[in-house]
């Protein structure tokens, strides 16, 4: 009878070994698989604001140019070229060692 006693004690240790190690398995790849599910959201997000950074550096360098181009304008606005451009074109002035010739036959 102590034989008895000693084999239901043994396997009572067997098993809460056993189930000790199972948990602890289970618990490493709860773990794993926590890690790689947020592994692949960050790097889902991350994925999401690079497009975003690489478009807005693409806006970036659009306005860029536009002020570059406006800048341009701006300067040839203040020129003197410009403005004996409108005088000629709106107001009909010509230089003094001009002439202008007028098509009567219109």
């Amino acid at each position: 009878m102590s034989g008895k006693k000693y084999e239901p004690k043994r396997a009572k240790k067997i098993n809460k070994k056993r189930i000790g190690a199972i948990l602890f398995l289970l618990l490493w790849v709860f773990m794993a698989v926590f890690f790689s599910a947020a592994t692949a959201m960050q790097m889902s997000r991350y994925n999401v604001y690079r497009r975003e950074l690489v478009r807005l550096e693409e806006e970036l360098f659009a306005e860029r140019m536009r002020t570059v181009e406006l800048e341009e304008q701006i300067a040839y606005y203040d020129s003197d070229a410009y403005i004996e451009q409108l005088a000629r074109e709106l107001l009909g002035f010509i230089k003094e060692d001009e002439f202008i010739f007028i098509n009567v036959a219109d």
